[in-house]
């Protein structure tokens, strides 16, 4: 199941809250039970990408560049 990052609105306490993708409920904050949470989006890693360099960052392979992978596998 994917890990989702939220805010709190009210503390302002980060934390993390693991569930399905099908679940839309909102999470209450462990710090302060505030339902006024808020998604935080981060950085999107990407995963399988140039084994050779174990990254997506480029350099690990001719065809990727700029963080994106042609036909690495």
């Amino acid at each position: 199941m994917p890990s989702y990052d939220y805010r709190c609105n009210k503390c302002h306490e980060i934390f993390t809250v693991t569930k399905s993708m099908n679940d839309s409920s909102t999470p209450t904050c462990p710090c302060c039970g505030s339902n006024e949470v808020a998604k935080v989006w981060g950085n999107v890693q990407l995963k399988g990408c140039c084994k050779t360099s174990g990254s997506s960052s480029g350099g690990g392979c001719s065809s990727c560049s700029g963080g994106s992978c042609g036909s690495c596998h």
